[in-house]
This record gives C-alpha cells, structure tokens and sequence, in this order.
C-alpha cells in the first residue's frame, strides 16, 4: 500500500476539498510510523496520517470540540481551547495554599492512554458516525521501509487530529466519581488528587480511578502513583509543589509557605541543554553564540515567570555567565581576563556582566538576563463553554489582557498581542484560535523599516501572505487606509 503524502499544487487542494464533501465513503489509509519519541513515560514512535486522512479528521474534530466543551470536567486543562498547563498549576496551588487546604496528594499517570484505550467504548460512547470513526481505529499502521501494515487492536488514533479529544472525552467523568472530599487536576494522561488523609486516598479515591479506568480498557499503575505529603513535595507538569515550614506564617492547617518552583529536574536539564548548544560554537563568534542561546532562554523563562521563579532564574543566569566566561577563555586563551571582561561584556542596567558582541550588520546584541526577568503570576481561566455566546465578552477580555501572558508567545508577540486588543486587522477575527501567528512589518526591512512597535503588526500566518503577495489593487487601497502597508510595500517578489 502506498502512504499518500501531500497536496502540490492548487489543483490538488481544490480537487481534496470536493473530495470533502461525502464523508460517509472515506476510506481511511494506515498511518506512517516515524522515528521514536522519547516522553517521560517512555519512547513511543511518531505515527502520521496522510494529507486527506488529516483533512477528515480536523471536519470531525471541529464538530466534536464543542461537545467534548459541553461534557468536559472542570478541571481538565489538557488538549483544550483557552486551557493550558498554567492553568492547571494555578489552580493546584489555589489549593494547596489555602489555610484550610487538604495535606495529602495522589500523583498519577495513566499507563499508555493513547495506545490501550478500548475501541468498543469508543465506538459505544462518541458521538459521531460510529461506521467512520471505525474506519479511522481500525486503520492500523505501516512502518517503513518494508511497508508492513499492523493492525491497531487498541488505542486512540496515536498521531490522529481527534486522538486528544476522544482520550479527553474518554477520561471526562472522572472528576465526578472523585467528587466526594477529594480536589481532582488533570492534564492529558497525568491526574493529581488531593484528600485529607492518605487512608481516604488510598482506601477510596485509588480503588474509584482503577474502576472508572477499567471500564475504558486503561490502567492506573501502582508504580506510577505517589502517595506524597504536601510538606514533602511533589512535581507536577515542571514545577515542585511544597509547603516550607515557617512559625511566623503558620494558621489554621498551615504550617508555614507554600510555594510552587521550578522543578531540580527540569533546572539541570535546561543547564544541560544550554551546555550542549554552546559545546559546538566554540570557533563560531560571539554574536553566534548570543543568537543560539537568546530563544531558548526567554522560551524556558516564559514558562517558568509565572510562579516562584526568581532564585531560579537568579541561579540559572549565573550558570550562562560561567557558560560564556569558560567559551571566552577558550576562544582567547591568552588574553588577560581584564582584556577578555572588557572585549565581550558590558554593564546593562546596574549589570557589568553582561555578554554582548555585534552582527555582521553591526547590530548590537546582549545575552538574556534571566535574572532581570519579571515574574507575572498567571490568572487562571474561568470555566466556561468558549463555544457558548455568553462567554464570548469574558474570552474576547482575556484575550486583551491575560491571554496575552501565554507560554505559545514570546515578550514581543505578547506586546503587539496587547497593543492590538487581540484582533488581527486584516480580517478583524480573534488571534489566539489555534492559528499560526506572523510578525508583519508595515514598512518593510529591506527598504530601511526599523523594528520598532509602530512598525509591527502581529498577523495570522494566511493573512501574512495575502498581505504580501496579492494583486488586487482594492484590497491593496484598503489595507494601506487601515495603515496594514505603506506605499511602495506591496510589490511581488521577483524570482532571481
């Protein structure tokens, strides 16, 4: 069997999209089994449906979503709309922290949700044509290079459009079988359940999850469950959850602080990265080595600013400058530190270790300063349907301000984010609805446009490319009155 790859040309799209329309004949083609993947709860290999298979999935998908909405728990924060693992965070916390909060946690992992989940309850309990949904579980898959086809017993589509929402519809209810003195957080297949006493956890709240889990051909292993005390601390999606001990702020069941950090683990293994990517830059040059470690530094601190994070962030940066002081001694090994201090670092806002150097275009560039980075507790979102018009105004003012401060976007986006009150001005639709997001400069770059925040648009991906290359000369008039373009900038690139 031959694995269909994807659409070339126009032609192509247009004949796929009529192929569309009659969905009941589909005949779903095996996924392509990729490479390995290494998780936390081990490897598993990448599998990908071809092009239509994809297409088929994403129509069912956006008709399922709002259902999955409407039957979701309250506390499931994974695979959905406006739900993050922020989200998922600060609401442990809420509880964890309170005066009054409950001193025991389950931490937990369903073994190999997306590969053991029964079909038959599948088939019996989703709503959508059972026939197709069939089709796409039986499918199987092939693995190169001998295109073998296995069948697939079991399991959710791995690889699939709609694998997270029939897992999230699958495990929804839970909250409901634990809702008698127990607090329960899920994120896909991790589960944390906070109680009272380890008695309740153990004799109730465990024997309720392998129940509701059997019914679903799923397991929640003994090995994968932890029995923690709060004072002891936990991880949980990259943080450490504990309570310090501390007299002065000790009331009611408290006994002292609690916070939520960045979890050891996660810290030596960031430090490991940054080691990794600076090892073979050793000959490179110093704006190089700025360029490579920049993005991966303001991503991992726009994960981690939202909670306790500031001794964190402290050591880490001390950490980079030892990084970059030991590739400076290597790149001039005899060259004075005095020499070497005054050549690739200079004093930054009250900072006079700061690792700096040119580009070749002479622009000035300066290493992130983890350090100096502000710590913006996430705001957790509300419960609500985003697929109900009475939750629109709540979705749209979060989309203007606390939306803004998400993990998916990076200190610029998320000022041109707030700058435009979350609307793209092109087709004046939301920005945060799942779509590829571009940075649009309204005069361009190459003609002496500056990046500046007059000069910068944040646009959908789509838009982007209509702003850039089409022809029409009324949309063009309209785009340069909305000041989306400035004269002279909606020229077709010729090919060289």
């Amino acid at each position: 069997m031959v694995w269909s790859g994807f659409w070339e040309s126009d032609e192509g799209l247009m004949g796929a999209i009529d192929a569309l329309r009659t969905l009941a004949n589909c005949q779903p083609m095996p996924l392509k089994e990729g490479a390995m993947a290494q998780t936390k709860a081990g490897r598993h290999p990448v599998r990908i449906p071809t092009m239509h298979d994809r297409a088929v999935q994403t129509l069912y998908a956006l008709a399922l979503m709002p259902v999955a909405e409407c039957t979701a728990d309250a506390r499931s924060y994974a695979y959905r709309p406006y739900k993050s693992a922020h989200d998922a965070v600060a609401y442990l916390r809420l509880v964890l922290c309170s005066r009054y909060a409950k001193r025991w946690v389950l931490d937990g992992r369903i073994e190999d949700v997306f590969g053991t989940l029964s079909h038959e309850w599948l088939l019996t309990h989703i709503p959508m044509d059972c026939k197709v949904l069939e089709k796409f579980l039986k499918a199987g898959f092939l693995t190169p290079p001998n295109q073998v086809v296995y069948d697939a017993p079991m399991g959710a589509l791995q690889g699939g459009l709609i694998a997270p929402i029939l897992v999230n519809m699958a495990l929804d209810g839970l909250e409901h079988v634990l809702s008698d003195g127990f607090r329960v957080v899920r994120y896909g297949d991790k589960v944390v359940v906070v109680g009272k006493t380890p008695e309740d956890l153990t004799s109730r709240a465990l024997p309720a999850i392998r129940g509701f889990l059997a019914e679903r051909g799923l397991r929640f292993g003994p090995r994968k469950a932890n029995l923690i005390a709060i004072e002891d601390g936990f991880d949980f999606l990259g943080f450490t959850f504990r309570e310090y001990a501390n007299q002065r702020r000790a009331v009611g069941l408290k006994k002292g602080v609690f916070l939520v950090t960045p979890a050891k683990a996660k810290v030596q293994r960031f430090k490991k990265r940054l080691k990794s990517i600076l090892k073979p830059l050793q000959h490179g040059s110093p704006a190089r080595v700025i360029v490579r470690l920049n993005p991966v530094m303001r991503a991992w601190a726009q994960y981690y600013k939202a909670f306790n994070a500031k001794k964190v962030f402290a050591s880490v940066r001390s950490y980079v400058w030892w990084l970059t002081w030991l590739w400076c001694r290597k790149k001039h090994p005899k060259m004075t530190p005095r020499v070497l201090r005054w050549k690739h670092f200079k004093r930054v806002e009250g900072n006079t270790w700061v690792f700096h150097a040119r580009t070749t275009l002479n622009r000035p560039v300066t290493l992130v300063q983890l350090a100096y980075t502000p710590i913006e507790y996430h705001t957790l979102c509300k419960d609500l349907n985003p697929f109900l018009p009475a939750s629109k105004a709540y979705y749209l003012r979060r989309q203007k301000v606390g939306a803004s401060r998400c993990a998916s976007l990076n200190p610029s986006r998320s000022t041109l984010l707030k700058k435009q009150h979350g609307i793209c001005p092109v087709c004046d639709a939301g920005l945060l609805h799942g779509e590829p997001l571009e940075v649009h400069p309204i005069h361009p770059r190459a003609r002496g446009g500056k990046d500046t925040w007059k000069n910068l648009l944040l646009l959908h991906r789509f838009c982007h490319k209509q702003v850039t290359y089409s022809k029409n000369d009324r949309l063009k008039a309209a785009w340069r009155k909305a000041g989306i373009v400035d004269e002279g900038s909606l020229v077709p690139k010729r090919s060289p």
